[in-house]
């Protein structure tokens, strides 16, 4: 438990810092921008080769990977249902603020110090899906929703696409998962310090991004607390073996605990979101994941 509280302490820190800078003058007002695009384009391609690497897919895994398919699918069709006909914020609000998980930089790091290596490997299942969601569907359901009275053509999603770096590596290394083929140990060793740094910069984005509002958002509300209804509804689900998941079972009870993304400002502000209210929206989620998530490991481990 101790490890948890350790890991905790460190992502609330790194935000803290990024805040700090912000507040002190130390950082220019384009920092955030800048951090948020080295994390997107630079760094998470990494995340993903390392992470997914020589991955054996078997009947467990398959199954992690189409929960993690489901659970978001379902968070994306809410966030669609609540911003459509409002404004841009609240579609940003709702689109970045309800679905996806941080499963590479929270869960998988507390996972790891209690799960065996096949429920670890279940969780990266699980993060292909979700992985899927943040870096592809989201983004084209953000242009669709964000176009306005400008009909979106399919070549500009197509073209989109094309320039989402973090979307075609997961595409890549899952065809090479299924393909059976692995990357040279020396490669990953290569691209491992930039894998690991994602973290860190995210999470400074996230706190140079950061602002209290004068009083708490009722779409950041209703943002969480459909977030919470819906993971809380799936964590049933596993928790009383409505779905057979064997063995994976506690594994997948915490990928569901896991925060919103801290990448999840960085890319609404890649898609044209200047405010701050999203980052206010996954530091809010963010408390209340460090609390279940630690309760939820002594529970299970």
């Amino acid at each position: 438990m101790l490890n948890v509280w350790i890991k905790t302490a460190g992502i609330i820190l790194a935000i803290v810092i990024g805040y700090g800078l912000k507040k002190t003058g130390s950082f220019p007002q384009s920092a955030a921008k800048t951090l948020s695009r080295l994390s997107i384009n630079v760094l998470l391609p990494f995340v993903v080769i390392c992470n997914l690497n020589g991955l054996s897919i078997s009947r467990d895994l398959w199954i992690a990977l189409l929960w993690g398919f489901a659970v978001d699918l379902v968070l994306v069709a809410a966030a669609v249902f609540l911003c459509r006909k409002k404004g841009l914020e609240t579609r940003y609000i709702m689109m970045y603020c309800i679905p996806s998980f941080n499963i590479s930089g929270f869960a998988l790091p507390v996972i790891q110090s209690f799960a065996s290596e096949y429920e670890v490997a279940a969780v990266i299942m699980f993060n292909i899906s979700i992985t899927f969601f943040f870096y592809i569907v989201t983004p084209v359901l953000v242009q669709i929703l964000t176009a306005g009275e400008k009909k979106t053509e399919l070549k500009t999603v197509v073209r989109g696409l094309l320039h989402n770096i973090p979307a075609l590596a997961s595409f890549g290394m899952l065809a090479l998962c299924l393909l059976h083929i692995t990357l040279p140990e020396a490669v990953i060793m290569a691209v491992k310090p930039l894998a690991n740094a994602n973290t860190a910069v995210a999470l400074l984005a996230l706190g140079l991004l950061f602002e209290f509002p004068e009083k708490l958002p009722k779409d950041n509300i209703t943002a969480l607390l459909v977030r919470l209804a819906i993971t809380g509804s799936a964590l049933l689900l596993a928790w009383f073996n409505v779905l057979p998941f064997g063995t994976i079972r506690s594994a997948m009870i915490i990928a569901l605990l896991a925060p919103i993304p801290g990448g999840s400002p960085a890319m609404a502000m890649n898609m044209g979101y200047e405010g701050s209210r999203v980052a206010f929206g996954v530091s809010a989620n963010l408390i209340i994941s460090v609390i279940a998530m630690s309760f939820m490991c002594a529970v299970l481990f």
